[in-house]
C-alpha cells in the first residue's frame, strides 16, 4: 500500500484500464457543446508535469525520459534539459520570473526513496543551478516520522495474520518525491509526495521548512475489500490509515495553498474515488479538506474566476469546482489526464500520459478555451 509514486501511477493506470473499466460519469449542469481541446504536442512519453512560460510557451517534463520540454507557441518542442543520470526522473514543473523550476529524481526504490530529489532552476538565458536536494534534507527530517499509518489498535494476533506485502502498521518512512512546484511570496513551495508533506524552499539558500504534513487517508475495510486484498476477516470494519500523497499546490484566491492528494494503495473504483483537495495555510500550516470523492487528482489549476480545475487521472476526465463549492463536476472527458496550467482564459493539460504496454510514448499536450462565466 506504500509505494513509489513513478510505479503505483503505472500500475494503477492499468488496472483502472484493463480490470475495472472506466469510472462513471458525475452529472453535471453545465450547458451547451462540449469543449473541444487542440493538440499542441504529441508522443510524449509520461508528461505528468506542465506549466505555462513567457511568449506562448510551454514546459513539459517526460518524467519517465528525465527530460524537460519547451513547446513554443506554434508547437514547435525542443529540449531545454536531459537528465544524465541513468533512469532518472525529471518533473514538478513550474514557472516564474523567466525561471524553470523542476525536480530530478533518481534512485527510488520501495524501501529507500530517492536517493536524490534535487529542485532545480533554469533561467531562460540557460542557465542551470541546483536549489538544494530534498532527499537529504528529507533523510534529517522525516516530517511525518511520527505519523502511524497501517492499522492503529490492531491487537498482534489480527496483524500478524495481514499479508506481509500490505504494511499492516508502520511509521513514516524516509522517502522524499517531489512532484509539484510552486514559486511565490519568495518561496518554492513544495508537494513531496514520498514525505506526505508540503515544504517551503528559499530559492537563494535552499533552507527548507515543513509548512505542513497531510493527514492520512482513512479507509474502513468492507467484507468486499478484505477479500479483494487477501486480508483476513479481523480486519473488517477495521480503518486502515492510507498515506495521503501529495501531488500539485497551487495558491488559492484567498491566498491558501490548495492541495491534491492522491491516497497510498489501490486507487481507482475498487475502493471508491478517496483522492482529495485541501487547503494548507501556508504559515500557520493548518490542513482542511475542501472537495473529496476524486478518481485519482493529479494536478489542480485556478481560473481567473475562481474555480478549481482537477486532473483526474483514473476518472479520464478534467473536473472543475466552482469557487466556493465542495463538489466536482465534469468539464471535459480526456484519457489520463494528468497536469493543468491556465494562462489567459485557456486551459492547458496533458492527456494519455501513460502509454499502452509495449507501444511508444503517446502523451499529448491539449488546450482548451474555458468559459468566459460560469
Amino acid at each position: 500500500m506504500r509505494r513509489p509514486l513513478q510505479g503505483a501511477i503505472t500500475a494503477l493506470a492499468l488496472v483502472a484500464a484493463l480490470c475495472l473499466g472506466a469510472a462513471p460519469s458525475t452529472a453535471t449542469d453545465r450547458q451547451g457543446p462540449d469543449p473541444q481541446p487542440t493538440t499542441l504536442a504529441s508522443g510524449l512519453l509520461t508528461p505528468l508535469s506542465l506549466a505555462a512560460g513567457n511568449g506562448g510557451s510551454l514546459y513539459v517534463s517526460q518524467n519517465f525520459g528525465g527530460s524537460l520540454l519547451k513547446v513554443d507557441r506554434h508547437g514547435g518542442t525542443s529540449t531545454v534539459f536531459q537528465s544524465k543520470i541513468p533512469g532518472a526522473e525529471v518533473g514538478a514543473v513550474s514557472f516564474d520570473d523567466g525561471t524553470v523550476y523542476f525536480s530530478e529524481n533518481a534512485g527510488v526504490s520501495p524501501t529507500s526513496g530517492a536517493s536524490t530529489a534535487k529542485l532545480m532552476a533554469l533561467s531562460e538565458n540557460g542557465r542551470l543551478r541546483t536549489i538544494t536536494d530534498l532527499a537529504r534534507w528529507e533523510s534529517d527530517e522525516n516530517p511525518d516520522g511520527d505519523v502511524w499509518y497501517g492499522f492503529r489498535g490492531l491487537d498482534d494476533a489480527c496483524l500478524a495474520q495481514v499479508p506481509p506485502e500490505i504494511p499492516g502498521l508502520y511509521k513514516g518512512t524516509v522517502d522524499s518525491h517531489v512532484y509539484a512546484t510552486l514559486p511565490g511570496r519568495g518561496e518554492i513551495f513544495v508537494a513531496d509526495a514520498g514525505g506526505n508533506s508540503i515544504l517551503a524552499v528559499n530559492p537563494r539558500s535552499g533552507d527548507v521548512r515543513t509548512v505542513a504534513v497531510l493527514p492520512p487517508q482513512r479507509y474502513q475495510v468492507t467484507a468486499e475489500a478484505a477479500t479483494m486484498m487477501g486480508l483476513p476477516d479481523c480486519v473488517v470494519g477495521r480503518w486502515y490509515y492510507f498515506e495521503p500523497v501529495p501531488t500539485d499546490v497551487a495558491f488559492g484566491p484567498d491566498g491558501l495553498l490548495y492541495v491534491s492528494s492522491l491516497p497510498g494503495g489501490p486507487e481507482g473504483p475498487q475502493l471508491g474515488a478517496r483522492g482529495r483537495v485541501f487547503t494548507v495555510d501556508p504559515w500557520s500550516g493548518e490542513v482542511n479538506r475542501v472537495v473529496a470523492d476524486l478518481l485519482g487528482p493529479t494536478s489542480i489549476a485556478f481560473s481567473s474566476s475562481g474555480d478549481l480545475y482537477i486532473a483526474e487521472l483514473f476518472a479520464d476526465r478534467i473536473s472543475v469546482v466552482s469557487w466556493g463549492g465542495h463538489e466536482a463536476e465534469e468539464f471535459l472527458s480526456v484519457p489520463l489526464p494528468a497536469a493543468l496550467a491556465i494562462r489567459d482564459g485557456t486551459l492547458y493539460a496533458t492527456t494519455n500520459v501513460l502509454p499502452a504496454a509495449d507501444a511508444p510514448p503517446a502523451g499529448n499536450v491539449v488546450s482548451v478555451e474555458l468559459p468566459k462565466s460560469r
